[in-house]
């Protein structure tokens, strides 16, 4: 995809999958202290990255926020392979422990505005998700084309007049 962006010169952001090198990769920019804060308790730092398979290396842009919950440790039941809740890591405390998004990106805006985009597409698939996952617009049962576009249409007005009155009811 990134290949057919850059072939007819559109600007793409997409999120990498946290990979060997994708983890090597922001291993090495640990230490650095000159992060960008991005809002949200997010900070941001660029690089260019090359991973196998691409045809170059690629601007990437690395975010990481402080984790401030506790953890909780899980353990895998050996009956039933379900994860099992063993107890709060003690072991972490005083520890600053950060969760991370690798971002790759052909726009030229600064880091700032890179992770205010990503942050915006984000909350746009929130909606998106919600009516997948929770509206049952994931698909129909029935071939017949007619009834799929009336039950999504339904779904979609339903979907529209709950956001309004959810926001009416609870306005921050």
């Amino acid at each position: 995809m990134m290949q057919e962006a850059e072939r007819r010169e559109l600007p793409y952001l997409f999120r990498l999958k946290k990979s060997g090198q994708v983890n090597r990769h922001i291993e090495k920019l640990w230490g650095r202290q000159d992060g960008v804060r991005a809002g949200a308790g997010w900070e941001a730092i660029a690089s260019q990255l090359p991973l196998t398979g691409w045809s170059r290396a690629r601007r990437v842009v690395v975010l990481r926020r402080r984790l401030r919950d506790e953890l909780a440790v899980t353990e895998s039941d050996a009956a039933t392979g379900q994860q099992v809740f063993s107890g709060m890591a003690e072991w972490w405390r005083g520890q600053e422990i950060y969760e991370y998004a690798v971002l790759v990106t052909s726009l030229s805006e600064e880091v700032l505005g890179v992770a205010q985009l990503y942050g915006d597409r984000a909350e746009a698939e929130n909606a998106l998700d919600e009516l997948k996952n929770q509206w049952g617009w994931t698909g129909f049962t029935t071939q017949d084309l007619r009834r799929c576009q009336i039950l999504a249409r339904v779904i979609a007005v339903t979907y529209n007049w709950w956001s309004l009155y959810t926001r009416l009811a609870i306005p921050n």
